[in-house]
């Protein structure tokens, strides 16, 4: 779900008129923000996997 969220919001974005690269920068800081407060290896593993599959469909749409 939460996946689905990110793209429905980057698609948004993108549709708004928002640079494409700007949006990627986006979920590259959400990325490294992840990295440095989710405490559980593997729930920050998860949201890496997440947000990466969100990452390059955007980046290709």
């Amino acid at each position: 779900m939460w996946s689905n969220l990110l793209a429905l919001m980057g698609t948004h974005l993108l549709e708004a008129g928002t640079p494409r690269q700007e949006v990627l920068d986006m979920l590259t800081m959400l990325h490294e923000t992840n990295e440095e407060t989710i405490r559980s290896p593997r729930a920050r593993a998860i949201a890496g996997r997440h947000l990466m599959s969100v990452y390059r469909v955007l980046s290709e749409a």
